[in-house]
């Protein structure tokens, strides 16, 4: 963490994304497909994968980076 204010800089607390409760599909794959280069290079998505609506228990497909 950096203060400005004081000059100073401190520790961070290291959370994972399960500590945050973050998820693959509902969360990870959001981001990705939304800002791809977020993750600092270049990216192609090639699907991405949706819930099956309940009423039809089809194939899904998922969200894949190249």
């Amino acid at each position: 963490m950096i203060n400005s204010q004081d000059n100073r800089i401190s520790p961070v607390t290291v959370k994972t994304f399960s500590d945050l409760d973050f998820k693959e599909r509902e969360h990870l794959q959001e981001w990705q497909a939304n800002q791809p280069s977020a993750l600092g290079d270049e990216l192609l998505i090639t699907q991405k994968k949706f819930k099956a609506p309940l009423q039809n228990s089809g194939s899904k497909l998922k969200t894949q980076g190249l």
